[in-house]
């Protein structure tokens, strides 16, 4: 079915008897859920937020600029909420206000709503992201910080579940623009998606640094935009070359069907050990990489070999993360030239390891191979394998670097990376 809501031209408007060209104002036209009124070039129009939406607090205004060469700018819609997240917000307001304080009962009340909201939510404003991005970010600081039975997860089945569910959400491709709109408006004022994902990998290590203690089963999770496995490597075998993680085909992730069962972690099937002397005590950040920190840790004396403990795998793997990170690139190694227009075009894996009740950090005994599935076929050259670096306390934005990786082989559909020290890795290739 047609619509007459609209003119070919950006300077024309829908009359009874036609299109109508205006020679001096924007022309009265419906975007973004919200009939715009005529309006005089370099004018602001202003009118309520679309209909079922609000303001954060009361009544919401949404705005556009009437620009006299471009005609109408896009909307601002900034000032607007969904009615479910206004309720999320006073939620956000107890936490930030020290008014309210989170514990075991409250987060996992708080997991479950934030599943619930996003898992019934089509259409997303920029404070609809920033409200549950702050609340997560709230939420799996928490978690963070606990150890042993006062872990969330251990007192309730879903917890995990409904976490990774909330995360997916918020890293869905197109909630793209709604994080640019928030860095751009409010610097500082939510975790960002690269902060959301930290977040998300200190939680992971949290889980793994506790499992043996609280006897928490490994962890293998499907969501839309997310899969997390946190395995355990129990056996080391000398005979066997390598294993392969997530094991999407085990009793792990039964029931789930993975988005993509082709993007893996090869990692020798003996133990992963670190190149002496960097392991890294448990009392440090897990995720946080070697380039991060300002100073380097104190050599650790050689340890006897002991029994064979367990080991940890974790794995977080984002199908459309690469799209959303700031797109900052840094080649930093030799012989590697950055693409032209580059693009992320495989899913970004993050893998880490925790071994002797240490998280592995620095350059590895043997280097970790990562196989991609690339997303995208046609229109792509030039393979470079990249980590994410993520921001140091000063910084703003992180960057993709072609450090400590190397491509090893790259067919029509898949790449294969080496790298040689746990982290955060995609593919690059110029669009």
């Amino acid at each position: 079915a047609r619509q007459c809501n609209s003119c070919d031209s950006p300077f024309a408007e829908v009359t009874s008897s036609g299109c109508r060209v205006l020679y001096d104002a924007c022309p009265k036209s419906l975007r973004s859920g919200v009939w715009w009124p005529q309006t005089k070039f370099g004018m602001l129009a202003s009118v309520p937020c679309p209909r079922g939406a609000l303001g954060l607090r009361g009544a919401g205004v949404a705005v556009r600029l009437c620009d006299e060469d471009q005609g109408w700018l896009e909307p601002d819609l900034f000032n607007c909420t969904s009615p479910a997240f206004r309720e999320l917000n006073l939620l956000l307001d107890g936490l930030e206000l020290n008014k309210t304080a989170l514990d075991t009962v409250e987060a996992k009340k708080l997991a479950q709503r934030l599943r619930e909201v996003t898992g019934h939510t089509d259409h997303y404003f920029s404070q609809d992201v920033r409200v549950t991005a702050r609340l997560l970010a709230h939420l799996l600081a928490f978690e963070s910080h606990q150890q042993g039975f006062g872990l969330t997860a251990t007192q309730d089945a879903h917890f995990n579940e409904n976490l990774l569910w909330a995360g997916s959400a918020l890293l869905a491709p197109e909630t793209g623009d709604l994080w640019a709109a928030l860095g751009q408006r409010v610097p500082g004022g939510s975790p960002g998606s690269a902060g959301l994902v930290q977040h998300l990998e200190e939680y992971a290590a949290t889980l793994a640094r506790n499992m043996e203690l609280t006897y928490l089963n490994p962890v293998g999770l499907v969501t839309p935009n997310i899969m997390l496995s946190i395995d355990r490597m129990e056996h080391p075998s000398p005979t066997r070359g390598t294993r392969r993680y997530p094991r999407y085909h085990s009793n792990l992730f039964r029931g789930q069907d993975a988005w993509d069962p082709h993007t893996h972690v090869l990692l020798p099937s003996q133990s992963p050990r670190p190149s002496p002397p960097e392991a890294l005590s448990t009392s440090s950040s897990s995720m946080e990489n070697s380039t991060t920190s300002s100073a380097a840790p104190p050599p650790v004396p050689p340890e006897p070999e002991p029994e064979p403990g367990i080991s940890i795998v974790i794995l977080l793997v984002y199908r459309t993360l690469g799209g959303l990170l700031p797109a900052q690139f840094q080649a930093e190694r030799r012989g590697a030239r950055l693409p032209q227009n580059p693009v992320m075009n495989s899913p970004v894996v993050s893998v880490a390891g925790f071994h002797r009740r240490n998280f592995l950090r620095g350059v590895l005994e043997s280097p970790i191979s990562l196989e991609f599935r690339l997303l995208q076929t046609a229109n792509r050259s030039k393979a470079i394998c990249v980590q994410w670096d993520p921001p140091g306390p000063a910084e703003q934005h992180g960057m993709w670097t072609a450090r400590d990786c190397e491509l090893v082989h790259r067919n029509g559909s898949h790449a294969r990376c080496r790298c040689s020290r746990p982290g955060t890795f995609g593919v690059l290739m110029d669009a």
